[in-house]
């Protein structure tokens, strides 16, 4: 049996593409008021404001990519 492997190549594609649709929800969201709120069950809503693997940033301490 072949052993299956992942080679750099593939990592960095991976991440390119990662980039674009990140750059594109950017693109997307710039279009909205900052003030807007968003709506999410209770549940994801815990994720993003109750822990600390994922808690929101503001511009200061996330500035975007160039």
């Amino acid at each position: 049996m072949e052993r299956k492997v992942i080679t750099v190549a593939n990592l960095t594609n991976s991440l390119g593409q990662i980039e674009i649709w990140v750059k594109a929800v950017r693109k997307a969201l710039s279009t909205l008021p900052p003030t807007q709120e968003i709506r999410m069950e209770e549940a994801q809503l815990k994720l993003w404001t109750d822990t600390a693997a994922s808690p929101l940033r503001t511009s200061r301490e996330c500035p975007p990519p160039d």
